[in-house]
């Protein structure tokens, strides 16, 4: 029977690892690089590479679940290439269902093999060909498009008799131009346009509207205004005490006044009207239209007190993740919140409410409606998943996990943060120990099993979180797995035996600190093409502290790791990597490995210098950072870390 549980060795000697050449020290961990779970062995790989920068304080190691591994499928390039499009252009192209646009001269698609119909648009050209059908057959295939620019012409409307200066429009097929001068020019590939002149205070357009036709040649179209006729259009209030404001709108144009009344100039027609709520009041009439035939016209508002009584109607939501927005419309009011309760006040009555969607959950109930009848009401919201498990920001796991800590104790600092989603479930139940002196003590018998979870890494949100904390108090180490808005201690570590003092310079996960959200935001235009090559991949979010100590510091960094390797271990896969500085944002390297021993990772070293403040001591020098990260990669017996000198 093959022994699948994890397991500690102990490193070698320091010694052995110097004594050889630098590269056949690179080339000899490559090929022992061994499948790693990304969710448990993450957390002992970031434990194993700071602990060991203290000087080889402590043995400490890795282990490493073995499973089946998995494969990919063959995809094809399929390249359409434009011609004719101007400069800044845009034009697209739908393949087999998807869609993809560009102002670049091509774009390409990655399928397998079939046939796929296609189509081609661009917005004031034509296509040739417009669409058609392709068939990938073991090879990448290209199709040229020819983009001719539709023909346009020139409808100018030309004004008379407004005073210079006078601003008019015209709304023409739906599109609005406004100008102070006698012409406004559209431009129209043949058609018929319908046409509307905007009202201008004290004139008449004449014709005010029609419909113009461009066949191959410009339009022209001249409109006269003459002086109109205006009259006065009066409301007048009562009720509101002295100095209270108040708004009517006629025919679309608001007035408000603190006077009891408020004066319209308009010509003959036929007016609609609203009155504004006043807080307090209601008022009689709210609406209605007005006639204005040759003399002025006035209405009479009336507004009497209609104070009553309120009461609070509650929504209170669950399932959703810890700091996740969420929304209720209520009788037309919508209010958000981040926390787990939504608050109305109303008066008695009747009220449709609207649970507002939230994307990856399903509320329950989504609508309805609430009776408020002389009491307070509560409505329950329960949020389910919609699929793909719970997807949690570092910046909502945090708090979870500082909670969980803070009931076991107080004194522990954050000091790392590793998110992890899945594709494919990992169950170990074997409860590992930190090494053969330093077991796990105060959490669960046994590890658990991890769903696999499917989506997007765009938005830096993953399926899991744990957390690291540091008591100098008690040379402690303890471990929080965080799952959407529920924390679970999976452990603690202690002594000097298993925690050196070294944890000490850690200086904390503070709030300072980019969320997961922003790190992945800073790598887009570096991972977009791994993204779209590899869409199962899994993702790993790995949040480390700075350090501080005897005049150096090392910045907090995160790295990020996209991987199709099975989560359990095993075969070969594809991995993207990236670091980033995790108070600035910045990128500071990336690399992409194809077709390797699942957990045969490689970094670039470029950029590593530029995480660091003032001069670097030898023993955190770029090439010996890069060691430290990847031991955690090969087997532990065979090598071990330079140590400070």
């Amino acid at each position: 029977m093959v022994d699948r549980s994890p397991r500690f060795v102990a490193p070698a000697k320091s010694e052995e690892i110097l004594k050889m050449p630098r590269g056949t020290a690179r080339r000899s961990m490559g090929r022992n690089r061994r499948g790693i779970a990304p969710v448990v062995l993450g957390i002992i790989v970031v434990v194993v590479a700071v602990v060991v920068v203290a000087g080889g304080l402590f043995a400490a190691g890795v282990f490493t679940p073995k499973s089946n591994g998995g494969g990919t499928s063959l995809k094809f390039a399929v390249t359409f290439t434009e011609t004719g499009l101007l400069l800044g252009g845009s034009w697209s192209v739908t393949l087999g269902g998807n869609a993809q646009s560009s102002s670049s001269g091509s774009i390409q698609f990655n399928v397998a093999n079939g046939s796929y119909s296609y189509s081609v648009s661009a917005t004031g050209y034509t296509a040739l060909p417009a669409s058609g059908t392709l068939t990938v057959n073991g090879q990448p295939l290209s199709q040229a498009v020819t983009l001719t620019p539709v023909p346009t012409y020139s409808v100018v409307f030309t004004e008379s008799a407004l005073p210079s200066g006078t601003s008019w429009s015209v709304t023409l097929n739906g599109s609005t131009e406004s100008s102070a001068t006698s012409s406004i020019t559209f431009t129209e590939p043949n058609g018929a346009y319908a046409y509307t002149v905007g009202t201008v205070s004290g004139y008449a357009a004449s014709p005010s509207s029609g419909t113009l036709t461009v066949n191959g040649a410009a339009v022209s179209r001249a409109i006269t205004f003459t002086t109109a006729v205006t009259y006065s259009v009066v409301f007048t209030e009562t009720g509101l005490p002295a100095g209270a404001s108040w708004t009517v709108t006629l025919s679309g144009t608001p007035q408000s006044s603190t006077t009891s009344t408020i004066t319209f100039s308009e010509t003959d027609g036929n007016y609609a009207y609203t009155v504004a709520a006043v807080t307090g009041y209601s008022a009689a009439p709210t609406s209605g239209t007005l006639t204005v035939n040759g003399a002025g016209v006035s209405q009479t508002i009336t507004f009497t007190s209609a104070v009553a009584t309120t009461y609070a109607v509650t929504f209170t939501e669950s399932g959703l993740t810890f700091g996740t927005p969420w929304s209720v419309t209520l009788n037309g009011s919508i209010q958000s919140s981040a926390g787990t309760s939504i608050v109305f006040t109303e008066p008695n009555g009747i009220y449709p409410f609207v649970a507002g969607s939230v994307a990856g959950y399903t509320p329950a109930p989504s609508s309805g409606n609430v009776i408020v009848s002389g009491a307070a009401v509560s409505q329950a919201i329960t949020y389910t998943s919609s699929g793909g498990g719970s997807q949690t920001a570092y910046s909502q796991a945090k708090p979870v996990a500082v909670a969980a800590a803070n009931a076991q104790g107080s004194g522990w600092l954050p000091v790392v943060g590793l998110g992890e989603s899945l594709t494919a479930a990992y169950t170990n139940t074997s409860h590992p120990a930190f090494n053969a002196s330093c077991p796990f003590t105060g959490g669960p018998s046994f590890w658990p099993t991890f769903s696999p979870w499917t989506g997007t890494y765009a938005n830096g949100e993953t399926s899991y979180w744990f957390f690291f904390f540091y008591s100098s108090a008690s040379s402690s180490l303890l471990f929080v797995l965080v799952s959407g808005s529920s924390a679970t201690i999976m452990g603690t570590v202690s002594g000097s035996g298993c925690v050196s003092s070294f944890f000490s310079y850690f200086t904390g996960l503070g709030s300072g600190i980019i969320d997961s959200t922003a790190a992945a935001t800073a790598i887009a235009s570096n991972d977009s093409a791994y993204v779209a090559a590899h869409p199962s991949a899994s993702a790993s979010y790995i949040l480390t502290s700075g350090l501080s100590f005897s005049g150096y510091s090392v910045s907090p960094e995160w790295d990020i790791h996209f991987t199709t390797c099975n989560p359990n271990g095993g075969g070969t896969g594809s991995n993207f990597t990236a670091f980033v500085n995790a108070s600035s944002g910045k990128v500071t390297s990336s690399i992409t490995t194809n077709g390797g021993a699942c957990g045969s990772i490689g970094f670039s070293h470029a950029a590593l210098s530029s995480l660091h403040v003032g001069s670097t001591p030898p023993w955190l020098s770029p090439d010996h950072l890069l060691l430290q990260r990847e031991v955690g990669f090969l087997p532990p017996a065979r090598y071990s870390l330079p140590t400070r000198t």
